[in-house]
C-alpha cells in the first residue's frame, strides 16, 4: 500500500498504474513498462525492492524451516 500511494502521488500514475508497478516491483518481476521518472521514486524504488527481496526470503525461510521441522518430524 505504501508503495501504491507513493507512486500514485510523486509520479501522478492512476491508482491501477500505481498498484501494478507496486506489485511488480516488490515481486521483482520488472516488465519494464513503466518506469520511474524522479530521483526521489528511483531511490524509492530502490528501497522498495530491497525491502520486497527481504521479505520474499523471509517467507522462503519460515515456509522452508516449517517442512524441514515437519519432514523431521519435531
Amino acid at each position: 500500500m505504501l508503495g501504491t500511494l507513493f507512486y500514485w502521488r510523486v509520479e501522478g500514475w492512476s491508482v491501477l498504474d500505481s498498484i501494478y508497478f507496486s506489485v511488480i516491483t516488490f515481486t521483482t518481476v520488472g516488465y519494464g513498462d513503466l518506469a520511474p521518472t524522479t530521483a526521489a521514486s528511483r531511490v524509492f524504488t530502490i528501497l522498495y525492492s530491497f525491502a520486497g527481496i527481504g521479505i520474499i526470503l523471509g517467507f522462503v525461510y519460515v515456509v522452508a524451516k516449517d517442512a524441514l521441522r515437519r519432514r523431521d518430524g519435531t
